[in-house]
């Protein structure tokens, strides 16, 4: 899974329009929203405008200024709808074409819900703490790890570290993060160099 692929939690609703919100394909909206806003902070900057009829007329880009950002809200929401179906459709059109003959709705109904991120800055460590092992200590957890990446052997000749940073992305992130919580915890793999696998 690529970092662009990662589907993620928004934790609020600004992280959700950041996420979530094209601006370039909504580029008026979002250009008159910030527009808007500037106009505010220059009206409310001027201790002259808080008298009338100017405060009505502030009230007015405030207002206007509320309008849009629903409607950013509203299309960032739609955008993180259909990503998720989105996702759950790629699985479930996988899960179809596995599926032995006559077992297809079967297969569908048990397949996994998209893989999803609710801690971006944890799944950001994560993914830097396993960046920075040398490839031996990513081949001691892979093999350590082998329901989780599959049989591993460590005198294989096609495994290098590019093979195994492949192996570490297809894992669901829950169970990254447990492997990254247990050898944090234990302090496994903190302080050991080593060297690249050729």
């Amino acid at each position: 899974m690529n970092d662009s692929d990662l589907l993620i939690i928004p934790a609020s609703k600004q992280e959700l329009i950041d996420l979530y919100f094209d601006k370039k394909e909504n580029e008026s909206l979002w250009v008159q929203y910030q527009q808007n806003e500037q106009n505010i902070r220059i009206a409310l900057s001027d201790p002259n405008n808080y008298y009338e009829p100017l405060v009505s007329q502030i009230k007015k880009l405030v207002d206007e200024s509320t309008l849009l950002n629903r409607r950013i809200f509203q299309i960032a929401f739609m955008a993180f709808a259909r990503r998720i179906c989105e996702d759950q459709v790629a699985i479930c059109d996988n899960e179809f074409w596995n599926a032995p003959c006559g077992k297809e709705s079967e297969y569908i109904q048990a397949s996994q819900m998209p893989d999803v991120c609710t801690d971006n800055k944890l799944y950001n460590d994560m993914m830097q703490w396993w960046d920075k092992l040398s490839a031996e200590n990513m081949l001691h957890i892979a093999c350590s790890y082998e329901s989780e990446f599959g049989p591993v052997y460590m005198e294989s000749d096609d495994i290098n570290q590019e093979k195994l940073n492949e192996l570490w992305n297809e894992i669901p992130i829950d169970d990254r993060q447990r492997i990254y919580d247990y050898c944090l915890q234990n302090n496994l793999f903190q302080h050991i160099e080593g060297s690249e696998l050729k």
